[in-house]
């Protein structure tokens, strides 16, 4: 009688063993696209509806996006000669290796921008239209 229970309770303890240290599945955890795309953009081109607009080389043209929170990041677009703009709270939407962007902004008390564009690879591809002009902008982190 005594060997029986012996067997069950090891037994009973080796049931216990393997259902208390099976993994557990957790969900996994969306990354945050803000810090993927976090950095400073070096401007590579610029054009302007269709034409490509020459970039001096003292102009040092970039976009830096900083996070603010999970998949948001301000925009800001920045040259040595004529300062700099903000959009700020864009939100992220996609994956780490294709991030997309769309917002609307206000450019003056009267006048608006729409931009929208992606990441990919790390290079920013920027579109926007500012007072009925379409812009693209494609910058390297």
């Amino acid at each position: 009688m005594k060997i029986k229970h012996i067997y069950l309770l090891l037994v009973l303890i080796a049931v216990a063993f393997v259902v208390g240290c099976s993994k557990k599945n957790d969900d996994p955890v969306a990354p945050d696209l803000a810090t993927s795309a976090a950095g400073t953009y070096v401007v590579n081109s610029i054009t302007q509806s269709t034409s490509t607009v020459a970039i001096p080389s003292s102009a040092n043209y970039t976009m830096t996006l900083n996070r603010v929170s999970n998949n948001v990041v301000d925009m800001v677009y920045k040259t040595s000669l004529t300062g700099s703009s903000l959009i700020p709270s864009v939100p992220l939407s996609g994956t780490p290796a294709v991030i997309t962007f769309q917002k609307s902004y206000s450019i003056t008390a009267t006048a608006n921008g729409n931009a929208n564009g992606d990441i990919t690879n790390g290079i920013l591809t920027f579109n926007t239209v500012e007072g009925g002009v379409t812009y693209k902008i494609v910058a390297k982190k």
